[in-house]
């Protein structure tokens, strides 16, 4: 939610940074921004999701993207 202010483009998935193609390489080129997504920016913003949900006690759904610590 910390990129959306200025009309940046949205955070693409794993999947769609792998396929390639303008969403996933030069979609926010236009607002000025070189570098493409980290192949784990994905993941990332799901495992602190995840946390930030279970330090103010939101149950968590059955998902294969969650993966919880042990």
């Amino acid at each position: 939610m910390g990129y959306c202010n200025d009309v940046m483009s949205y955070i693409p998935t794993t999947v769609i940074l792998n396929e390639g193609g303008y969403e996933g390489c030069v979609a926010q080129q236009v607002y000025g921004l070189w570098g493409t997504w980290t192949s784990d920016t994905e993941s990332n913003i799901l495992k602190e999701m995840v946390a930030l949900a279970q330090k103010i006690g939101v149950p968590l759904a059955a998902s294969p993207l969650i993966q919880l610590k042990k």
